[in-house]
C-alpha cells in the first residue's frame, strides 16, 4: 500500500518508532542508551559538561543550529584536538553505536580526524576506529555505524585527533 514499514534482518528486542512531524522523517531504532542532547541544559559557551544520565561532552556545548532537529552537541575546534563525547559507564558492553554527524561549515578544507574509543576503567582509552571519520568534509549530516561487540563494562567516546572546523552530533544510539 505504500504506507507499511518492514524491517528486516534479526530483530531482537524491543524497537522503538521515532517520527519528526516537522520534517516527516522516521526511523526505526532498536532499544538502548539514546542521547539526543535534547533535555540537555543550555550551555552557550564551550566548556567541560556532564548530564544528569553520565554523558559528558568535553570543549563542547548543545544548541539547535545546525541540529538534525530539535539541539545537537558542537565539539569546538580549538585547541586542534582533545574534545570528545563520553557515554556513561555500560556496565554489561555495548554491541553497536550509531549517531549522526557532520562538520560546522567547509570554510577550512583540512581534515577533521575523529576517532572512536573504548576503555574499561574511563582512563586508558583504545582507538577502535581511525578510519571511520578521516576527511570529514560533509556539511550535511551522514549517518555513522560501527559494530562494538562489548561484552563487559565499558565506556565509549568519539575523541577528536586532529583538524580544523567544528563537528556537530546528534542523536547517539548505543544499543
Amino acid at each position: 500500500s505504500g504506507r507499511d514499514i518492514y524491517l528486516s534482518g534479526p530483530l531482537n528486542g524491543r524497537y522503538y518508532f521515532r517520527f519528526n512531524y516537522q520534517t516527516r522523517y522516521y526511523e526505526v531504532i532498536p532499544e538502548g542508551i539514546i542521547q539526543n542532547f535534547e533535555t540537555w541544559s543550555t550551555p552557550y559557551s564551550y566548556a567541560d559538561y556532564t548530564n544528569s544520565s553520565g554523558w559528558v561532552l568535553a570543549d563542547g556545548l548543545t544548541h539547535a543550529d545546525r541540529s538534525r532537529y530539535g539541539r545537537c552537541a558542537r565539539l569546538d575546534d580549538e585547541p586542534a584536538s582533545g574534545q570528545y563525547i563520553q557515554s556513561p559507564y555500560l556496565p554489561y558492553g555495548a554491541e553497536a553505536i550509531s549517531f549522526w554527524y557532520r562538520r560546522w561549515t567547509n570554510v577550512d578544507p583540512a581534515e577533521v580526524d575523529y576517532w572512536l574509543q573504548t576503555s574499561t576503567d574511563g582512563t586508558n582509552w583504545t582507538s577502535v576506529d581511525t578510519n571511520g571519520l578521516i576527511s570529514l568534509t560533509n556539511t550535511i549530516y551522514v549517518f555513522y555505524s560501527f559494530s562494538l561487540g562489548l561484552t563487559t563494562g565499558s565506556y565509549v567516546r568519539l575523541w577528536h585527533e586532529g583538524g580544523g572546523d567544528m563537528f556537530l552530533v546528534d542523536d547517539s544510539v548505543l544499543t
